[in-house]
């Protein structure tokens, strides 16, 4: 988020509406390459604003193990070929610019492998699995858990067990980190595509 201030004199005006909502609805790159299928294709009222809307519980783990993702903006054409070119092709064709070419939907993902146009990657249903709540919730329930599947031993291995959990419930305590962070933490899978 970004603010700018100036003490220029300004008139409040209305939105201008270049056709950039109405390119979208045709379009829909965006959310047929999305590999968490998070995009919403119909427009929703969201706080006040009709917008498609996406699905942060399908985006988020996504964004999380692949870099920040944004193959949605990867695929779309105006951010490859820039909104001028591609509204003068579809006006003058009726076709958007680079749709179903691999120039345009193509994209890789590390250890994932190359999907082109209309294939997507499969994850399983942990996959999509999102922690909620804050860290220090996140490692009760985690410890809760697993002394209630009898994985921490009596004797010197449950002790070192114990240790972890209070290190990192202190380290928790002391600097917040969403649930998400404290369950990926040292996961390999969250290297770069």
């Amino acid at each position: 988020m970004m603010m700018i201030t100036t003490d220029m004199p300004l008139e409040n005006d209305s939105p201008v509406d270049y056709g950039i909502h109405a390119f979208c609805s045709v379009c829909q790159v965006c959310v047929n390459r999305c590999p968490g299928r998070a995009l919403m294709r119909e427009k929703v009222w969201w706080r006040g604003v009709e917008k498609f809307k996406l699905i942060a519980k399908r985006c988020r783990p996504v964004m999380a193990r692949y870099a920040a993702c944004g193959i949605c903006m990867k695929v779309c054409p105006v951010q490859r070929y820039g909104l001028e070119n591609v509204l003068e092709h579809y006006s003058s064709t009726g076709e958007v610019l680079g749709k179903g070419t691999h120039l345009l939907e193509g994209y890789e993902m590390h250890d994932a492998g190359y999907f082109g146009p209309g294939e997507l990657p499969r994850f399983d249903a942990d996959f999509f699995h999102v922690p909620e709540g804050t860290t220090s919730e996140y490692l009760v329930k985690d410890l809760t858990e697993k002394l209630s599947k009898g994985e921490i031993p009596e004797g010197p291995g449950g002790d070192h067990a114990y240790a972890e959990f209070r290190e990192r419930l202190e380290e928790a305590v002391k600097a917040p980190v969403d649930a998400m962070a404290a369950e990926w933490d040292n996961e390999e899978d969250m290297d770069e595509f």
